[in-house]
C-alpha cells in the first residue's frame, strides 16, 4: 500500500446537477483547496490549511494554481 498523495492546488466540486439549481449553487471553488487520494480513489477533499493538518502524513504534491477537479 503506497502512501497517501495530498494534492494542492484550486479545486472544483460539483454538489448539484445546474440543471437542478442555479449555475453559481451547483460548484464549489476553493482557491486554496486539495485532494487527498488514497487507494487510487478520492478519500478526501477541502482547504489546504484544514486538510495539511487531518493528514499529515501524507506526501504533498503541490501543484500552484492548477484547477483540480473533483
Amino acid at each position: 500500500m503506497t502512501a497517501p498523495q495530498l494534492l494542492l492546488g484550486q479545486t472544483l466540486r460539483f454538489v448539484a446537477s445546474p440543471f437542478d439549481v442555479p449555475p453559481d449553487e451547483a460548484a464549489w471553488i476553493e482557491t486554496a483547496g486539495a485532494v487527498l487520494i488514497a487507494d487510487g480513489k478520492i478519500a478526501d477533499l477541502g482547504p489546504a490549511t484544514e486538510m495539511r493538518q487531518r493528514h499529515p502524513a501524507a506526501r504533498v504534491t503541490d501543484l500552484g494554481q492548477a484547477l483540480i477537479t473533483a
